[in-house]
């Protein structure tokens, strides 16, 4: 979450709260931080499995 650029927080909070625990998949755009104080846009994937928090996160710079 502190890669998270601030003004994503609040959504991707909401998101995460709303997860289902039938590993149904939740898709949300944020930009987060890159390792050159920068930031880049990003896909992340997230999901409930059997109690455990599973989230994949990808580059989507190239299409925004």
């Amino acid at each position: 979450m502190t890669l998270v650029k601030p003004r994503f927080k609040k959504e991707l909070d909401n998101k995460i709260e709303s997860l289902d625990h039938n590993g149904k998949e939740t898709v949300i755009p944020l930009q987060m931080q890159t390792k050159h104080d920068g930031f880049q846009w990003m896909e992340m994937s997230m999901r409930l499995v059997d109690d455990k928090f599973i989230c994949v996160t990808r580059s989507i710079e190239e299409r925004v």
